[in-house]
């Protein structure tokens, strides 16, 4: 699985990376932008599957009130240079997600996965990032996380 959530990582960087400078504060922009870029696509898997774990779980409400301020803290990391979140979290993260996955529902998983996704949105518009940049950006992650979780496209 390294591989895989290597790639996913990568995936999610590259469709995400230019977002990260709307998040920034104006006087934290001079971060390395490659090692900012890996965690801030770490940071958006790991809070996607645990949306979609939590979604699963019929805890999305809890996990809608917890994802804005996670995110915050975790890019309040990343812009200190010391990301909260790393690849060890993500691969967690990920078995958590595929575990919920498979014991649920297709129907289940369809609306797990419309939430997870709304909740990461939500939390990157309140964390500062335009709703039409976030919308793609979910997207993206829900794309390479789902790839990385062995759902194909409208099936769980």
């Amino acid at each position: 699985m390294p591989d895989q959530l290597d790639d996913a990582i990568f995936d999610v960087a590259r469709a995400s990376g230019d977002d990260l400078i709307l998040l920034s504060p104006p006087d934290e922009r001079h971060f390395d932008p490659f090692s900012a870029t890996a965690a801030f696509a770490v940071l958006l898997i790991v809070r996607y599957c645990k949306g979609l774990a939590s979604s699963l779980g019929g805890g999305a409400e809890q996990a809608g009130e917890k994802t804005g301020s996670a995110i915050r803290r975790s890019l309040s990391a990343l812009f200190a240079g010391k990301p909260d979140l790393d690849e060890s979290d993500a691969e967690k993260a990920t078995a958590e997600a595929r575990a919920s996955v498979h014991a649920s529902g297709p129907a289940s998983v369809d609306l797990a996965r419309a939430a997870a996704r709304m909740l990461l949105v939500d939390a990157l518009v309140e964390n500062g990032l335009p709703a039409e940049r976030a919308l793609l950006v979910a997207a993206n992650v829900s794309t390479a996380t789902e790839a990385l979780l062995g759902m194909a496209a409208g099936q769980p």
